[in-house]
């Protein structure tokens, strides 16, 4: 992970807007194949057929999270989605996405 200027650990989404992305990460939780530590933060592996959704999902939490880093990679029977920071106060966080 680059080193980068610190970024306030604050997602600019509205209460009610926040809930509701909480809860689409909450609902893909019960997709997950597997999940795995990684320095920073979690791999978190869903079912291919799902990768439209975490995408989408990744793309919209990166827009109110810049404190994160997603990074979403697709195999062929798999998608994956990494969600790290630099900073280790964003664990929490973190761990809330990746349903720890």
């Amino acid at each position: 992970m680059a080193r980068r200027p610190s970024i306030p650990i604050a997602c600019t989404l509205g209460p009610d807007d926040a809930v509701a992305q909480l809860g689409e990460w909450t609902v893909l939780q019960g997709e997950l194949v597997h999940s795995e530590p990684v320095p920073g933060g979690y791999r978190l592996v869903f079912p291919a057929g799902l990768a439209d959704q975490v995408r989408d999902l990744a793309r919209r939490e990166a827009g109110c999270c810049a404190f994160l880093d997603l990074e979403v990679t697709a195999e062929a029977h798999t998608v994956a989605v990494t969600i790290t920071s630099p900073d280790p106060q964003a664990m929490p966080v973190i761990e809330l996405l990746a349903g720890r």
